[in-house]
């Protein structure tokens, strides 16, 4: 990297069903999958959280930060949110599986059974959904769950399982 250029992370624009192959394919992996907005303060408030866990373990840990800005307006396609999302995972260096949803918000979250965001979904090593971080009961308190408080040990203790034989 010469002249002071910074490298981009990834982009991909995609749907539910390739994160969905990105889980199956990572079998013998930890995946933690985050659903995020550029709008959404405590998203933003915990992104450096899901870059640090994947920066701490390369190689048992697939994370994957999934933008639903796109909110399905026929003048803001998803292309339309490349640039701002980009700027903030570069800002963040998430080198990791990044996508921005291509389906409208409130059509994808109906099929999530979901709320909003923020959202983390954890599958451990067999690529089955061991938790869903939300706060729709609100269990984790006003300002709901913390990848520190909350994610974290949970992936932790799902390292310390033994990978599955090869």
């Amino acid at each position: 990297m010469s002249g002071g250029s910074v490298e981009k992370p990834s982009l991909k624009i995609a749907d539910w069903r390739y994160v969905e192959q990105v889980v199956s394919k990572s079998q013998g992996k930890i995946v933690v999958v985050d659903l995020w907005s550029t709008s959404c303060p405590p998203c933003l408030r915990e992104f450096p959280d899901l870059v640090a866990l994947q920066d701490q373990n390369p190689v048992e840990v697939v994370c994957i930060s999934f933008n639903c800005d796109y909110f399905g307006g026929k003048n803001y396609p998803p292309e339309y949110y490349r640039a701002p999302v980009e700027k903030f995972l570069t800002e963040q260096k998430a080198y990791m599986t990044n996508i921005i949803n291509n389906v409208p918000a409130e059509e994808l979250f109906p099929t999530l059974d979901l709320a909003s965001m923020p959202a983390t979904y954890v599958y451990d090593r067999q690529g089955k959904l061991v938790k869903r971080f939300d706060n729709e009961r609100r269990e984790y308190g006003k300002d709901g769950y913390t990848y520190k408080r909350d994610v974290v040990p949970l992936v932790e203790g799902l390292l310390r399982t033994a990978p599955p034989k090869q």
